[in-house]
């Protein structure tokens, strides 16, 4: 028949702070040796730097944006391309890709030399370094907080004010690429466009001077007028579908809104009688090659101007400075986590060892076998 162990003391909230009151020399001076080491320690690493920017993005001088720019009253009633390119969010996407972009990350290790920097000779390294060392918020207010670290307050602020630099350098060239290819393609548009009016032109006079017919009758004019407005509706929804295919993508559900938008304008042309009198079929011509022209040629125009742009479009909210204070370590806390660390093992200690103690004095044979499994603790064990 086993017998029943001894059991072991029962001790209080008192009688616990009475124990920690009998070690209390241990507990102080364990605490406050580790503390001042931590503290010490957390004198003598690095220091790190950190530097931040703050931009704002511009609005894209896109397809779309060049429609909005236009003086037409046809372009400005369009209220769709409005709300298509009002917003920034492309603006913020097309940033971040910057960021991101190896076209970038490249560039900035080899111009600020950061393989030295970062003590490597392998590019993609020094990329990586990079990448650990450089980040970027976006704001809720549209703006983009771009931060760089380094152990050197100075370096830290070259780098954040390189990549803001490159950054708008490399928006610039590809505003500059998309506005050279707007204006090529509004532009062969546009010549087609004129030499469609002259034809219009030239067929209404000729048949003016034909049958003696000076002017349209009034319902008959607007109803062609209207018509008219309806058809360069429909060649702008064109242009539209035609850049967000090439933007976002073809399952992106803005560009199926445009698709079904450019087919409703499609039908309601197709359902306009294609015969009738042949002066009104004439000036319905004249009139579509008159309203695309007045669409075509403020939109070429702002694409020559954008594609001679060479200021800086980007708006600098915040600019980057030298930091005056590191980042890390943070000394304080270094040194308050290791003095709660400390108090708590060291209270540890004192209350186990005690148990021990009562377990040597009550069951001597299971304090034995806690011996043979402390292994290089044994002696501890048997002095305490």
């Amino acid at each position: 028949m086993q017998t029943p162990k001894a059991p072991l003391p029962e001790r209080g909230f008192i009688e616990y702070l009475l124990i920690l009151g009998t070690w209390k020399r241990f507990i102080f001076f364990n605490v406050i040796a580790i503390t001042v080491l931590a503290a010490a320690v957390s004198l003598v690493l690095p220091k790190t730097y950190r530097s931040s920017a703050t931009i704002m993005p511009p609005k894209n001088s896109n397809l779309l944006n060049l429609m909005n720019m236009s003086s037409s009253a046809l372009m400005r009633q369009f209220s769709p391309l409005r709300a298509l390119s009002g917003g920034l969010t492309p603006d913020l996407y097309g940033y971040v890709s910057f960021l991101k972009s190896n076209a970038l990350l490249n560039l900035t290790v080899q111009r600020m030399d950061l393989k030295r920097r970062y003590n490597t000779e392998e590019g993609w390294a020094a990329v990586n370094a990079l990448k650990g060392n450089m980040d970027y918020v976006v704001n809720e207010e549209g703006t983009i907080t771009i931060s760089a670290e380094d152990k050197e307050a100075e370096f830290a602020y070259k780098l954040v004010s390189f990549l803001v630099s490159t950054i708008d350098s490399l928006q610039r060239s590809m505003a500059v690429r998309e506005a050279a290819e707007n204006r090529e393609y509004i532009g062969q548009r546009l010549d087609q466009n004129r030499a469609d009016l002259r034809l219009a032109e030239t067929l209404m006079k000729e048949y003016q001077e034909k049958h003696g017919v000076i002017a349209l009758p009034s319902e008959a004019s607007t109803a062609v007028s209207a018509y008219a407005d309806v058809f360069a509706q429909k060649m702008l929804k064109e242009y539209e579908v035609r850049y967000l295919e090439r933007a976002l993508g073809v399952d992106n559900p803005q560009l199926q809104t445009s698709r079904a938008q450019l087919q409703e304008l499609t039908q309601q042309l197709s359902q306009v009688p294609g015969q009738g009198i042949e002066i009104i079929r004439l000036y319905r011509e004249f009139m579509v090659q008159q309203k695309l022209f007045e669409v075509l040629l403020p939109m070429y125009e702002q694409a020559k101007i954008e594609e001679q742009r060479t200021t800086s479009t980007l708006l600098l909210v915040d600019p980057p400075v030298v930091p005056e204070r590191h980042i890390s370590p943070k000394r304080m806390i270094i040194t308050l986590v290791f003095f709660g660390l400390s108090l708590i093992l060291t209270i540890v200690i004192a209350i186990f060892a005690t148990r021990l103690k009562d377990i040597k004095a009550v069951r001597p044979e299971e304090y034995e076998r806690l011996v043979l499994l402390a292994g290089p603790f044994k002696r501890l064990l048997r002095e305490r």
